[in-house]
């Protein structure tokens, strides 16, 4: 019981897309760099497809985190700032402060996890390095 049992085998072979996604960070941020700046050659999904996820779909109060959201073709919106500083950036923030986004304007695809759950869903070791990488480019 708790959160240790989505670390273990039987939890991750079900396989839910909603809540038991299991990456390393750098699979994480692989997939977002493909989405974020995609190779011509072998492109992940087309550019209209993150084209899509630009602009903000909907906006409102997130009955389940208690806060305000906002979302596009499923990926989370986030508030300007948070995590980028594009309002291009989609991504999803994941249970024990996890995070994976991608900046299209930035060409960035960012991926974090950790090795022990933590009790946010924003965490600051992931924020902080986010901004890292922002202030890494100057």
């Amino acid at each position: 019981r708790g959160v240790g049992n989505f670390g273990t085998r039987r939890v991750r072979a079900l396989a839910l897309p909603w809540a038991s996604a299991v990456a390393t960070a750098r699979g994480l941020s692989q997939v977002y760099t493909a989405l974020a700046s995609p190779d011509p050659e072998r492109p992940l999904v087309s550019q209209a497809a993150i084209d899509a996820v630009r602009p903000r779909q909907s906006w409102g109060w997130d009955k389940v985190l208690q806060k305000p959201m906002g979302f596009s073709q499923g990926y989370v919106k986030d508030e300007l700032h948070l995590y980028s500083p594009s309002p291009d950036t989609f991504g999803h923030p994941g249970a024990g402060g996890a995070l994976g986004f991608a900046d299209p304007t930035n060409g960035i695809g960012f991926g974090y996890v950790m090795n022990r759950m933590d009790f946010r869903l924003r965490s600051p070791r992931a924020m902080a390095l986010a901004r890292a990488v922002y202030d890494s480019r100057g």
